[in-house]
This record gives structure tokens, C-alpha cells and sequence, in this order.
């Protein structure tokens, strides 16, 4: 889930142009990729915490859909959710 997060957000493969022997000690070691700075702070809070290495540390669905949604209000206040869902 974390990988496919950091793709939306990035709209690329968070591993490319990583080495595969990095990758592989990252997966060994718990460690997420890294959200680049490109991300919002909001968004890359979500990400952060649904990376957990301890499942029972990360947010349930409806907490993570309460911090998105916080984060679209701050990054686009004047975008509803009609305009978002292109009605």
C-alpha cells in the first residue's frame, strides 16, 4: 500500500533509480522508501504513519481519509467535492 501511495503521489516508482541492493536493506530493514519533499507535508504525514513498521502503529482507514481530507482543504480551500469529482 505504502509503495502504491508514493507512486500516486509522485506519479513514479518511489524506488527508481535506487539500486536494488538498497532497496532489498531498506525492505530488510523496515525502512520505507523516503517521501520526497515534493510532497505536501499533510499528504506526506498519511504516508509516514501508514509506514509503520509495526502495523498496530498505523492509522485505521477512517483516520487516514480524515487527514486527506484535511490536507485537500489546506492545499485547495476553495476546491468542493463536486468540482473534485469533475460534476
Amino acid at each position: 500500500m505504502v509503495v502504491v501511495a508514493l507512486q500516486i503521489c509522485m506519479g513514479r516508482d518511489p524506488y527508481e533509480g535506487v539500486p536494488a541492493a538498497a532497496v532489498r536493506q531498506w525492505v530488510l530493514e523496515g525502512r520505507p522508501p523516503p517521501v520526497p519533499a515534493c510532497v505536501p507535508a499533510g499528504v506526506a504525514a498519511v504516508v509516514e504513519q501508514c509506514t509503520a513498521w509495526d502495523p498496530r502503529a498505523r492509522p485505521g482507514f477512517a483516520v487516514v481519509i480524515r487527514q486527506l481530507e484535511a490536507a485537500k482543504r489546506e492545499l485547495a480551500p476553495n476546491l468542493d467535492d463536486n468540482t473534485l469529482l469533475g460534476f
